[in-house]
């Protein structure tokens, strides 16, 4: 996950925005070890997914 960020940003990228959904805590951990940032919970829920998504995201300073 770490080298995807570093060749996202070596792009050009200034912002990187990812969500998953909030009972996936390992991917909640992952995103948090490579530096993103907890945004919002969103209210929107998927009938295919249980409970609300998470958004995270790594603005390129």
């Amino acid at each position: 996950m770490q080298e995807a960020v570093r060749r996202i940003i070596a792009q050009g990228a200034k912002k990187i925005v990812v969500w998953t959904n909030e009972i996936c805590v390992p991917a909640q951990h992952t995103y948090e070890s490579v530096g993103f940032q907890f945004v919002k919970k969103s209210e929107e829920t998927f009938s295919e997914y249980a409970g609300q998504r998470i958004h995270y995201e790594i603005i390129v300073s």
